[in-house]
């Protein structure tokens, strides 16, 4: 039987104690790093959401997740300025993946024309599937409905705007429709499944549709 002398144990007792600060130190490092880092997003952040573009360049340029969940929240914050939201929507759509439900929420009618058309395009380019056509659909259904989309809203009532702004609007709803047909077009069979399962009674708005998506 190997006996352990009273040398060993207190040379055990010593290599515990070193190991126990080496990763007490560790972890404090870790910690002010992990802070340091949160401190410097939440800047970037908030000079980003101001308009400042570059800040944006720098949120698209950190590999972590939390500097990706940054940039997606920027993307999706109606309080953030449209050039900086739209430079996010592009950092996002140039990645390795997109997330569909970060993108279908900016297809919404209460965006900005910019975003949606930002969020069209990348769409368009890396492809359009339910998430993405049921939030164009849905857009589409709420404008044949009648609903403004978010520019329109703020033009007050129609008597009132002047001719210029007039023109302005008619080019916004012409590019708005043909940024949500081109993304419908992309995927007509998908489309007209949810068409079928979404609005199945709306048969006003199943015969425009019929008239503006080919035949699968």
């Amino acid at each position: 039987m190997i006996t352990i002398g009273p040398r060993f144990r207190r040379y055990g007792t010593l290599l515990m104690l070193v190991l126990w600060f080496v990763g007490f130190l560790g972890s404090l490092i870790w910690y002010r790093m992990d802070v340091a880092q949160q401190q410097e997003l939440n800047t970037l952040y908030a000079t980003a959401s101001g308009g400042y573009l570059y800040s944006v360049e720098r949120l698209a340029e950190r590999k972590s997740t939390k500097a990706n969940i940054y940039l997606q929240n920027l993307a999706q914050d109606q309080n953030a300025m449209s050039d900086s939201r739209v430079a996010a929507i592009q950092f996002l759509g140039s990645k390795k993946s997109i997330d569909p439900q970060v993108f279908a929420s900016l297809l919404r009618i209460d965006q900005p024309f910019v975003v949606r058309h930002a969020a069209a395009t990348v769409l368009g380019q890396r492809g359009c599937e339910e998430n993405c056509l049921s939030a164009v659909l849905f857009a589409m259904h709420s404008i044949l409905g009648g609903q403004l989309t978010l520019e329109m809203r703020g033009q007050g009532p129609v008597e009132s705007r002047t001719p210029v702004d007039k023109q302005i609007m008619e080019k916004l709803r012409v590019d708005s429709e043909n940024d949500y047909l081109a993304l419908l077009k992309s995927n007509p069979c998908l489309a007209w499944k949810i068409v079928q399962r979404d609005y199945p009674d709306d048969t006003e708005f199943i015969r425009t549709m019929r008239q503006k998506i080919p035949a699968c």
